[in-house]
């Protein structure tokens, strides 16, 4: 016997459409509620942000630093100004 490195096994297998199919599917399947979840945060932060836009644009304040934070508090300086508005 020798003290050499044992020969590797490859293990090959077959993938039919059928395999790969649900494969795709649950890949699909696991991925698509992440995906809903963050599209749906993207869009109430920006509904937020443009609503908070035109209540400071009504008072005559140009917001130059803000922040959105947990979906539902907001903070926003008017630097020339010297206003602050949050909610």
């Amino acid at each position: 016997m020798g003290y050499g490195h044992p020969t590797p096994y490859i293990i090959m297998f077959d993938l039919d459409i059928i395999t790969l199919s649900i494969a795709m599917v649950s890949i699909a399947a696991f991925i698509l509620p992440f995906y809903l979840s963050h599209r749906k945060a993207k869009n109430r932060v920006a509904v937020a942000k443009k609503q908070l836009a035109d209540f400071a644009r009504n008072q005559g304040i140009q917001i130059q630093v803000d922040d959105l934070w947990r979906n539902q508090y907001y903070i926003g300086l008017d630097r020339e100004k010297g206003k602050l508005i949050y909610s």
